[in-house]
Order: C-alpha cells, then structure tokens, then sequence
C-alpha cells in the first residue's frame, strides 16, 4: 500500500506567490530586490514636522532636532537611491531640503530667545 504524501513547498510554489506567504516561503531574490525606502520617507517625515513645529519660534529646540535628523536620513536616503538599494530619490531629497529649513528655523529662534534673554536682563 502507498500512501499519499503532499509535496514539499518550493521556493515557485502558489503558496510563496500568495498575499500571506511569510519571509521564510519568499526566494531570496525577491527580498534582495525589495526597496529600503526607510531612510527617505523618515526624513521627509521628520523635516516635515520639524518645519510646522518650527514655525512659531518657541519650539526652536524641537525643530533644530528634527531638522537634523531629516538631514541625516535624508543624506543616507539619497545615497541609498544612487545606489538603487531604495527608490524614493524625491522623497529623501525633501528630506534634506525641509531639513535644512527646520535647522535654519530652530537657530533663529535660539538666535531670538538668546536676545530676548540679555535685553530683559539689563
């Protein structure tokens, strides 16, 4: 008597095709190819928000903070796309941009509290 025994799954199986299919069932081809985009979008992200939260100038720290690290994500970001391990070239480039203005933000508000502290003290 022989008994019916299901194949093993392959790496071109339906199964590694299929929406649910983990990392383990995926070739590796596939996750050498898929984009690292982390990099770009955290710095358009980050000099987003470094640019709103720097527009009144009280929040000049939180903006000099973010506005770097969209500067640094952004830079790597970028490299990143030159490279073709990412695809988000634009986004990480917006990052490096609104970065800058973030940064140019938070120094004048340190610029501005710096003066407004010596002029009240005298």
């Amino acid at each position: 008597m022989r008994e019916d025994r299901p194949e093993p799954a392959t790496g071109n199986s339906a199964a590694a095709d299929s929406p649910q299919a983990g990392p383990a069932e995926r070739d590796e081809l596939d996750l050498l190819l898929d984009p690292r985009n982390g990099l770009g979008t955290a710095a358009s992200l980050c000099g987003v928000f470094g640019v709103v939260l720097g527009t009144p100038l009280i929040l000049f720290p939180v903006a000099f903070t973010l506005g770097v690290a969209a500067l640094t994500c952004g830079i790597f970001g970028r490299r990143r796309a030159e490279r073709g391990i990412a695809s988000n070239r634009g986004q990480a480039t917006l990052g490096v941009v609104l970065g800058m203005i973030a940064v140019i933000e938070g120094l004048a508000g340190f610029v501005v509290a710096a003066h407004s502290i010596s002029a009240g003290g005298s």
